[in-house]
């Protein structure tokens, strides 16, 4: 890709300047600007002095850090121009600014970062520390309580970015009681402000950069799908890297959904135009974005939709432009494209793909017993079932707790249904919130069959009392989570245990009874496992829930 030119990128950090009583700490913005001249690759410009040492360990250190991560991701390295604006109460003039030191390293690295990736990088965050390897190690430096005190007193920073106090090192250039100083301090300072701790640039970028900036500089600058070169590079900037250049398409939907959540509707019709632009330089149709982008759109909340989203999404040239490169599997998806773009309803049912995953490991024999069971421990379901349904909720966003008819309110049930199951299954179809509304109000029913059924969910709704849409859409979330976890517990004693022959059946109830054997009773243990063979199903279930359930079950056999 051709290199950068007339782009800067800020971050800011906090200089001490003078000794002892005269010490003044003060904020400042390192800016980095990009230089595509021949010449120096580092000139330091402005009223701000950087001493020789200083200088030369940001063009021997801090320099070819960022060039690492650059180089990784299959990008040029760049030259900038290094200067240092005040944003302190205290003029630069009165300050003097003659810089020395390694603790802005931090700042000036990500400053080159965010001027060579187009990332900004926060205003609110102020950030020091030195860069230590070409592994990409951050040390502490000194001053940290003066730092805090500046940084507080200024009132509109909300994060410090600050090294990790780690064991003592010889090399540390901090003292035992410079460290404790420094320790106590971020103590204290922790009740008004957000102190992150980094031990390396991995660590760092991951804090500084938000998922918006890194996916759209994954597609503005070629590094959204990958791969990135390889690297003889450090834990650190290999840390560093992983971070920008994977997971990069989970991270564009998860972008786009937040947005459109919020109303960001210029951010994100950016975002699908900075992927369309991508996918046009590669001649490349991307693979199931209509059919993604309309499931996205028809899971918003009702008045979401109707208020906020702004439409087209995407042009309609670049929509055409897209559609050139569609091979003829993607001519269907291509349609629904355009209907998704520009806000035109699907009426085809969409085609729910099973939500279960494929067991592995599964043995047609008595060993396949600590797999079945470890796929339907109660971990196992929450991290596979539990935690995605509890993601989806938190990340649903609505105006207003309460609905003004049952028009609205059977919307905002089909829409929050849609959005539930397009976080936790796999949708190939096109989708329509008429179509699963019967799904959804089914779910509603059983959430509520206790509470007076759907119209004590519509109650609730239009006259809160318990939370109104808050306790609806809570409870068809527990009620979704259970019901996912018994699908799940079904399909790995079917797929596990149903293809068995009868010599491997038994095989594995004795597996069971024999891990069992020290919490069964005599009469049990004493019995042949064939006796108990044909009930394993049930078996295995009681041992989900206690062995009280197990005990009575074999002695009821």
């Amino acid at each position: 890709m051709a290199q950068i030119n007339h782009v800067s990128g800020r971050a800011n950090t906090v200089l001490v300047f003078g000794h002892g009583g005269e010490a003044k700490a003060v904020i400042t913005t390192i800016i980095a600007h990009v230089r595509n001249e021949p010449g120096e690759r580092v000139r330091f410009t402005g009223p701000g002095c950087f001493q020789r040492k200083t200088a030369e360990h940001i063009i021997n250190m801090v320099l070819p850090t960022a060039d690492g991560v650059l180089r990784t991701l299959n990008l040029p390295a760049n030259s900038f121009d290094i200067s240092v604006v005040n944003l302190g109460a205290a003029s630069m003039r009165d300050t003097g600014l003659n810089i020395s030191g390694f603790s802005a390293d931090l700042p000036i690295f990500l400053a080159m970062l965010s001027a060579s990736l187009q990332m900004a990088v926060p205003q609110d965050i102020v950030s020091t520390g030195h860069i230590a390897s070409p592994d990409g190690d951050i040390k502490m430096v000194r001053n940290i309580g003066a730092k805090l005190d500046a940084v507080l007193a200024v009132g509109s920073i909300k994060k410090f970015v600050h090294p990790a106090i780690g064991p003592e090192n010889p090399l540390d250039s901090l003292s035992p009681g410079e460290r404790q100083i420094a320790a106590d301090a971020l103590v204290r300072a922790r009740r008004d402000i957000h102190t992150i701790a980094v031990r390396d640039i991995g660590e760092l970028v991951q804090k500084v950069f938000s998922d918006e900036q890194v996916v759209l500089a994954s597609l503005r600058h070629g590094f959204f799908t990958g791969p990135v070169a390889e690297s003889a590079a450090g834990a650190g900037t290999g840390m560093a890297v992983g971070f920008l250049a994977q997971n990069n398409e989970k991270r564009f939907w998860s972008v786009l959904g937040r947005q459109l959540l919020d109303g960001r509707t210029q951010e994100a019709k950016d975002l699908l135009l900075a992927l369309a632009q991508f996918h046009i330089s590669r001649k490349a149709y991307p693979e199931g974005l209509g059919s993604g982008l309309l499931r996205l759109i028809l899971s918003l909340p009702p008045k979401t939709r109707r208020l906020k989203l702004e439409l087209p999404l995407l042009p309609m040239a670049k929509c055409i432009q897209l559609s050139q490169f569609a091979k003829e599997s993607d001519h269907e998806d291509v349609r629904v494209l355009f209907r998704a773009t520009f806000g035109e309803k699907v009426l085809q049912p969409p085609q729910v793909a099973d939500l279960i995953p494929k067991s592995t490991g599964l043995d047609r024999a008595k060993g396949a017993l600590d797999s079945i069971l470890t796929e339907i421990s109660a971990e196992a379901l929450t991290q596979r079932v539990g935690l995605p349904i509890e993601s989806a909720r938190g990340a649903y966003i609505m105006d207003s707790i309460t609905v003004e008819s049952q028009e609205e309110f059977g919307e905002t049930i089909a829409a929050f249904y849609l959005h539930l199951i397009r976080h936790t299954r796999s949708l190939p179809g096109p989708a329509d919130p008429n179509a699963v509304g019967p799904e959804a109000f089914g779910l509603l029913e059983r959430a509520f069959a206790r509470k007076g059924g759907i119209q004590a969910a519509l109650a609730e709704a239009r006259n809160p009392v318990n939370g109104g849409l808050r306790l609806v859409l809570d409870m068809m979330t527990d009620q979704l989570k259970r019901e996912e976890q018994e699908k799940h517990i079904n399909y790995i004693l079917k797929s596990a245990l149903d293809p068995l022959d009868w010599k491997a059946k038994v095989d594995l109830m004795g597996a069971l009874m024999k891990r069992l054997e020290p919490l069964l009773e005599p009469e049990i243990t004493s019995q042949p496992p064939e006796r108990f063979a044909v009930h394993y199903e049930e078996i295995i279930r009681g041992y989900l829930q206690s062995m009280d359930r197990v005990n009575s079950l074999f002695r009821s056999l």
